[in-house]
């Protein structure tokens, strides 16, 4: 479709043509970021009829890569060498952004959810957003913010500890006016990528050196000077031409007992086991166009199915040289407004590899002995 440009008060779109259609555009990308930007940028000719109506804060409603949506204008450049670049954020995600949770009652109860969902009516009532709908959540599951002073909608929603993002780990999605919080968003579609073969750039290269594919658990309390260490387990040796050994303390788990050497190894074990453990980091971004390009062409490509990826779904990745393979998750997409297709996927690991400490994956993990 041709965007159009509404006046900056417009709740509804699509029902008419509103200031009229932003036909002259050079480029129109829209990015979405999982649980993060959702952002037009465009170019337009200053020779376009409609561009002298071009302002901030008005709204262009356009297509992407699920649904039409409305974006607020927050930017427009000077004109250079006859064109102007244009800057909008979706509708629903610029009003939270500036509205202000609260002040709330001092008996209001965060967990009690007829209280938080007429909070959130009133909320949202104010601030012109049909606010939120949980769903993949059971009844009693969804908990919100506990915070007894004003926040901002921002900080509501994931700004902050304790957040509706940090207490109930969703994926958001934005429709219009209406923001919905989902327990998982997206699919697995069935998508496979090969890396090492449909990836082969330096970066991929670099994180595959970055792998270990054993542990060497310990404990050490500084205080007395004890030591002990268990032994070395390992996975996937066929894979490397040397082993890769990571250090793994488990000082913090036996605060008032001292291990034993094969405690310390079957926690090691379970480790390995039980976790992501030896699988790389994934964050890489593939290029549609030229399977778009096959594609268009009548051509063949075993990377067809790529093209049907939308934010949040699910891939699996396989290593070759390591033999193994990951899941990894969509995490951000650019939608050529213009030609209507996705451009560019980035993927990333569906769950993080490598947490702050060892200690803290483990006991992520549910991993007992």
């Amino acid at each position: 479709m041709i965007p159009i440009l509404y006046e900056k008060d417009k709740t509804s779109f699509g029902q008419d043509w509103g200031l009229g259609f932003i036909s002259d555009l050079l480029s129109c990308t829209v990015t979405e970021e999982r649980n993060g930007e959702f952002i037009m940028e465009a170019v337009l000719s200053c020779e376009s009829a409609i561009y002298p109506e071009i302002q901030t804060q008005r709204i262009i409603y356009a297509q992407t890569s699920e649904r039409k949506q409305p974006f607020k204008i927050y930017y427009v450049s000077k004109p250079i060498n006859g064109k102007i670049t244009i800057k909008a954020e979706q509708l629903a995600r610029h009003m939270m952004r500036y509205g202000v949770m609260g002040p709330l009652s001092v008996d209001y109860d965060p967990d009690n959810l007829a209280q938080t969902w007429d909070f959130l009516d009133k909320y949202g009532s104010a601030n012109n957003i049909h606010f939120f709908r949980f769903y993949g959540y059971d009844t009693g599951t969804a908990v919100f913010p506990k915070h007894k002073k004003p926040l901002s909608g921002k900080d509501y929603m994931g700004g902050v500890e304790g957040s509706i993002l940090d207490r109930n780990h969703c994926e958001y999605a934005y429709d219009g006016l209406d923001i919905f919080a989902y327990k998982e968003r997206g699919s697995d579609r069935g998508a496979v990528i090969r890396y090492g073969r449909d990836m082969t750039d330096f970066k991929a290269e670099e994180d595959l050196l970055t792998v270990y594919n054993g542990v060497l658990p310990y404990f050490y309390k500084e205080d007395t000077g004890t030591y002990v260490q268990g032994t070395a387990s390992y996975k996937n040796t066929a894979a490397f031409s040397e082993q890769r050994l990571q250090l793994l303390d488990l000082s913090s788990d036996y605060e008032s007992t001292t291990p034993t050497a094969a405690q310390l190894t079957a926690k090691g074990q379970s480790f390995i086991a039980r976790s992501d453990f030896g699988v790389p980091k994934i964050n890489f971004t593939i290029n549609l166009v030229p399977i778009w390009a096959a594609i268009d062409h009548g051509g063949v490509t075993d990377q067809a199915g790529l093209v049907d990826l939308r934010l949040c779904d699910t891939t699996q990745v396989i290593f070759d040289r390591l033999g193994i393979a990951a899941q990894a998750k969509v995490i951000k997409t650019e939608y050529d407004v213009l030609k209507e297709r996705i451009s560019k996927i980035t993927l990333g690991n569906e769950k993080p590899s490598l947490p702050r400490t060892m200690a803290q994956m483990i006991k992520k993990t549910g991993v007992k002995v």
